[in-house]
C-alpha cells in the first residue's frame, strides 16, 4: 500500500466513524485532501490549495490511489469552486450500505451533487 493509499484509508475510516465531520490532511506544495461522509450516505472528496487549483495530475493521482484500494470510484469528476483564497475541486459519490458484501459506487451528476450538500 502506498503512502497516499494509507492516508486515504485513514481519512475515509475516520470520516465514516464521524459522519458529517470533514477529515483532512495537508500534503506537500500546499495541497489539502478532505473527505467527509455526509449524513445522506454520500461521500465528498475535496482537493484544495491556496491561490491555485490542484492540477489534473494531482486529482487523477488521488482518484487512482483511492480506486486501487476500493475507497473511491474510478472516473469521478470534480466541480471547481473558490472559497475565499482557496481553489477547490470537489466530487461526490454515493456508497452502498456497509452491510452489503461488496461496495458499489454510483457517481452523482453535478446537479445531484449540489443537492446533496
Amino acid at each position: 500500500m502506498t503512502r497516499l493509499q494509507k492516508i486515504l484509508t485513514q481519512l475515509i475510516s475516520s470520516a465514516r466513524r464521524e459522519p458529517g465531520v470533514p477529515k483532512s490532511v495537508h500534503l506537500s506544495r500546499g495541497l489539502h485532501i478532505e473527505v467527509a461522509v455526509l449524513v445522506t450516505n454520500h461521500n465528498r472528496l475535496r482537493l484544495f490549495r491556496k491561490g491555485r487549483y490542484p492540477s489534473d495530475v494531482e486529482w487523477n493521482t488521488v482518484i487512482t490511489a483511492g480506486a486501487d484500494c476500493d475507497l473511491i470510484p474510478t472516473g469521478l469528476t470534480f466541480i471547481r469552486d473558490e472559497e475565499g483564497a482557496y481553489c477547490v475541486l470537489t466530487a461526490f459519490w454515493q456508497q452502498a450500505k456497509p452491510a452489503e458484501k461488496q461496495l458499489h459506487f454510483f457517481a452523482l451528476t453535478s446537479r445531484e451533487s449540489e443537492e446533496a450538500v
